[in-house]
């Protein structure tokens, strides 16, 4: 088979899954977060590792983790006061 034919038969037949021509990427299944959720006032934060067994481990020293909502790492703190706990994340 000539090239040329194959192209032709390619752009004829064409090479995409839906009616409009674009090539329909969404996954078939939904795929589900899963992780230790940190809720603060302003964002929800969602890592791989357990944040709160990791900071008693290091004593309060600040840990870097992974953070599967904003595909990045972000620096956690805690702060322990008598009636609360406060974590910090930057």
């Amino acid at each position: 088979m000539k090239p040329y034919a194959l192209i032709i038969l390619i752009l004829c037949l064409g090479c995409a899954n839906t009616p409009s021509g674009a090539i329909d990427l969404t996954p078939k299944e939904r795929w589900v977060k899963e992780g230790y959720a940190l809720n603060l006032n302003d964002r929800n934060h969602l890592y791989r590792d357990n944040y709160e067994e990791l900071l008693i481990k290091t004593r309060g020293e600040p840990v870097a983790m992974y953070c599967i909502e904003h595909y990045r790492y972000e620096k956690i703190s805690i702060i322990h006061k008598p009636d609360t706990t406060i974590y910090i994340v930057r």
